[in-house]
């Protein structure tokens, strides 16, 4: 099996993993949180880094 190949069953793995502790330990809804703070991060890293651009492009 390749790299990528195993890199992915392992994740997959993980992602069942995860899902079914956190949806038999956690609420949906604390999951939800998390996931939504996570997108709210890369949002932020995405401005962040367009306006460093902005930035760079005025000098």
């Amino acid at each position: 099996m390749t790299a990528a190949g195993r890199l992915f069953r392992s994740l997959f793995l993980k992602t069942i993993f995860f899902t079914t502790v956190i949806g038999t330990k956690f609420p949906a809804k604390f999951f939800k949180i998390i996931l939504s703070s996570l997108q709210f991060q890369a949002a932020n890293r995405a401005f962040f880094l367009e306006k460093i651009k902005h930035k760079f492009m005025l000098l």
